[in-house]
């Protein structure tokens, strides 16, 4: 069992002494126990969608994604009255906002980011550092059920 989180401070500095942020992933080991791992600084958000099949088994567009939803969808809830039994998980999108180590004295970044269900815009003390959105789509083959 793993989980991935992003964690306030890295295990490493900025040059200007500038607190990194991190991706991080907890696993279960044997012991049993938690062990905490540093994947890679400089990651500021990390967003998981899914990619959903909505439609009724025997359709012609069964086995496709129709849309993108979060985890905590009502969709996918059978405790809600919004659920759909007909739902087919069949792919996952991960998103990656990735800034700079250390601020780039002359540049502000004054983008908006959106992606998944997130809206962001740097504030001023976040403006100097260089940032990137990433994201990959992972198609689950043996996730497409076409009856």
């Amino acid at each position: 069992m793993r989980g991935y989180y992003i964690a306030s401070q890295s295990t490493q500095l900025g040059l200007k002494g500038a607190a990194i942020p991190a991706l991080h992933r907890k696993s279960l080991v044997k012991g049993p126990g938690v062990q905490d791992d540093e994947i890679l600084a400089g990651v500021e958000d990390l967003q998981v969608e899914l990619g959903i099949d909505t439609d009724v088994p025997g359709t012609p567009n069964r086995g496709a994604v129709d849309r993108y939803v979060n985890a905590d969808d009502p969709i996918l809830d059978p405790a809600s009255p919004t659920y759909n039994p007909n739902v087919v998980i069949l792919a996952v999108r991960i998103w990656l906002r990735v800034r700079a180590e250390d601020i780039e004295n002359g540049f502000t970044d004054t983008t908006n980011y959106k992606y998944a269900d997130v809206d962001f815009t740097p504030s001023a003390a976040q403006a100097p550092f260089r940032r990137m959105l990433v994201s990959k789509t992972i198609y689950l083959r043996n996730a497409r059920q076409m009856s």
